[in-house]
């Protein structure tokens, strides 16, 4: 029943607010469909089977940490209005109200766990998102899906976006703008869906590569650096008291 209201609203307000297919459209592209599905398809396969033994440490960080289900699951809006499950490597408490207002900020969120705050800035908590590419309820790159009840509110403008396939990745997804609502920043998902192409799924898929491992650097690097200096900091205080370096402290218990 859920499906059937959504998609009419939807076809409603398609031939309310319609630009055309130069504009803002989502017109049929065979050939750029079927192409986009096999990429989506191979692409998929290959990033859960290379990631599986990242996605098992996950499983075990997850589960040490704070128990409960290790995925955290939750209903989207798909192309044409479709209800979906949507999947993600679980990074708040499991008492977190599945619908509840996302963290604005990870660090400062009480909700979010330390894992899951690693998970959230590298985006490597969409992994398990891959399935839904591979079931066909999403696409590699397109719009993010939104829940429903944000849909219902959405401006016959703002339906365009259900055109398509929802996405893991697009243009909102690694703009500066990202941490603020989808449905606010529009002009990312209308661009995309006037100038969709293969080149620019590639360029989307390689910049979010890049700001993945870069997260993902920074976050563990700068843990393993402050734990490195915690270990070493504390062989300082006796040579500095002694005001001798380690150096030469080291040097006089050789002679002796």
């Amino acid at each position: 029943m859920c499906q059937t209201r959504f998609a009419t609203t939807t076809a409603e307000s398609t031939r309310e607010g319609d630009l055309g297919p130069g504009e803002y459209g989502a017109r049929p592209r065979p050939v750029f469909d079927i192409g986009k599905r096999c990429f989506d398809i191979v692409f998929s396969a290959a990033i859960l089977l290379l990631t599986l033994p990242f996605s098992l440490l996950v499983t075990l960080a997850i589960w040490l940490e704070s128990g409960g289900p290790i995925l955290f699951r939750q209903q989207r809006v798909g192309k044409d209005g479709r209800l979906f499950w949507i999947y993600k490597f679980r990074s708040m408490y499991p008492e977190t109200p599945k619908y509840a207002v996302t963290p604005t900020n990870d660090d400062r969120d009480p909700r979010v766990t330390r894992v899951g705050r690693l998970l959230r800035k590298s985006g490597l908590d969409e992994l398990p998102q891959f399935w839904c590419v591979l079931r066909g309820d999403m696409s590699v790159v397109g719009p993010r899906p939104e829940m429903p009840f944000i849909v219902e509110a959405y401006s016959p403008r703002a339906r365009r976006r259900l055109r398509v396939l929802p996405g893991i990745t697009g243009p909102w997804q690694i703009s500066t703008h990202r941490h603020e609502p989808i449905h606010e920043n529009l002009q990312y998902d209308l661009y995309y869906l006037a100038h969709r192409s293969m080149i620019l799924d590639v360029k989307l898929v390689t910049r979010t590569a890049v700001l993945a491992g870069t997260a993902l650097y920074r976050g563990l690097g700068y843990r393993v650096l402050n734990r490195t200096r915690r270990m070493f900091g504390s062989m300082l205080p006796h040579a500095v008291s002694s005001g001798v370096t380690p150096s030469q402290d080291s040097t006089r218990k050789l002679a002796s």
